[in-house]
């Protein structure tokens, strides 16, 4: 019992110090983290937050913390990660109601409708801004002013001539206002004239330069005025400002941060369990190597055979998952309003084949059903050529919208995965058929290969729109 003592004080110390808040540790964290984020370093910025968040107990409450939460949604944000942004914003949100700071908790839910109209659920924006209507009175200059432009990105076309107006009575300078965004619902609301003047004044307060939003909504500007010379000179120019590829690169190394920094939690944990117990565990291995040695080389022909039955196993299983997940996606397509009646039959043929195999696993074993097994790895393997039978079903019915969207650089992969949207796929149905975990790199890259900025319309309406009504 004496000799076991070390180790149980040991254990009672670790059990002490984890939860132990090191305040200065965090505040620590959260000034790089915000020193990050001001420098434009999102990486780092998410690193110290997260390194922060784990100085902290799940029950702490700080203003601090909900202000951490607020910036993780707004670099969430720039990487076009809205369903990510909105959990950090609610997050933060929450936690400064909760501390009585109401002006930091409107503009968190100033925020939280910013990223739900960005990613086209109007709906939910709506029921945010309820909460910022009724304390109207209460919302400072700055979050009265974000409050006013939501009002105009949420507003019907007739309405938002009256929101400017009124949103503009609250600047003195006209430099603090944002003119492109101004401009584009200027455009939407067919007033082409208060557009141009809105984005000249964009280019007049700020540097434009490397402004691909500015070009892009200068190019629509010049085609509504028909100076279609000056349209297309801004459209090259807004390509030339291509950093889709930073930005694929920034979401991707964000998740991994969040991710490795999660492991080195888990992996600290489970080290410190192993060394309370280490000589425990190797005493009793020790007893287990000589006592079963024998056993083991009887069982080991008998064990790889098992094992390589569960791989075999496990991979079936992973191919008829794929499937009907395939099948799902392709009878949301087969009920949506299909471009064409041979876009249509294509997919009703895969449809057919599907459920055809599908049904003849179910009806046999998995593993011993080979016939039904080749047929679901054959079906899935090959769900590249019915992307390209996809594609080519729109270029024969759209040749106009096609050629728009090569003309703006797009890949064949990339074509394929804007036509899934057209056949009626969300952008979480589209990753899940196309088997990519972070699908939403290819949404980013395609939007800024479009012209379509952080505060202009969701890829996929965007996508509809130029279907019915293709570029000349």
């Amino acid at each position: 019992m004496k000799r076991l003592s070390p180790y149980i004080l040991l254990f009672i110390l670790l059990l002490c110090s984890c939860g132990k808040i090191d305040r200065a540790e965090f505040e620590s964290h959260f000034r790089t983290g915000v020193e990050a984020f001001a420098g434009g370093d999102d990486e780092k910025a998410m690193d110290a937050f997260i390194a922060a968040e784990a100085c902290c107990p799940e029950d702490m409450s700080s203003v601090e913390l909900g202000v951490m939460h607020v910036y993780k949604g707004d670099i969430y944000s720039r990487v076009y990660d809205y369903e990510n942004a909105v959990e950090s914003y609610r997050q933060g949100a929450d936690m400064l109601l909760s501390c009585g700071d109401t002006a930091k908790y409107h503009r968190a839910v100033t925020m939280i409708c910013e990223a739900y109209i960005q990613s086209g659920d109007s709906e939910q924006a709506s029921k945010y801004m309820d909460i910022l209507a009724s304390a109207a009175s209460q919302l400072g200059k700055k979050e009265l002013q974000l409050y006013k432009m939501l009002k105009i990105k949420l507003a019907d076309p007739s309405e938002i001539d009256s929101l400017i107006e009124d949103y503009l009575m609250d600047f003195t300078d006209p430099a603090d206002v944002e003119w492109r965004i101004l401009a584009h619902y200027q455009l939407l609301a067919g007033n082409t004239d208060d557009a141009f003047e809105a984005i000249k004044k964009e280019a007049e307060y700020r540097d434009v330069s490397s402004d691909q939003n500015y070009f892009a909504v200068l190019s629509e500007v010049k085609k509504q005025q028909g100076d279609f010379k000056a349209a297309l000179a801004a459209l090259e120019r807004s390509y030339q400002i291509d950093d889709s590829l930073e930005v694929a690169a920034a979401s991707s190394n964000l998740r991994f941060a969040e991710d490795l920094h999660k492991d080195r939690q888990e992996y600290a944990m489970e080290l410190s369990i192993r060394n309370i117990y280490l000589l425990g565990i190797l005493t009793i291995l020790v007893f287990l190597v000589f006592a079963f040695r024998e056993t083991h080389k009887r069982l080991l022909s008998a064990t790889e055979e098992k094992v390589h039955m569960q791989i075999e196993k496990e991979r079936v299983e992973k191919l008829y998952s794929d499937a009907l997940i395939e099948r799902d996606a392709l009878s949301k397509m087969a009920e949506a309003t299909a471009p064409n009646p041979e876009m249509k039959l294509v997919i009703k043929e895969r449809l057919a084949l599907l459920n055809k195999v599908i049904a003849s696993y179910i009806t046999d074993s998995s593993s011993a059903n080979k016939e039904a097994n080749a047929q679901i790895e054959m079906l899935v393997s090959n769900r590249e050529a019915f992307l390209e039978s996809t594609r080519k079903s729109f270029e024969a019915g759209h040749p106009r919208f096609m050629a728009y969207l090569r003309s703006c650089g797009l890949s064949d992969w990339e074509v394929n995965y804007c036509c899934l949207y057209l056949v009626g796929l969300n952008g979480k149905e589209i990753g899940e058929y196309i088997n990519l975990k972070r699908h939403y790199t290819y949404g980013s890259v395609i939007r800024q290969k479009l012209g379509l900025g952080e505060h202009d319309r969701n890829l996929a309406n965007h996508l509809k729109n130029m279907l019915e009504n293709p570029p000349a």
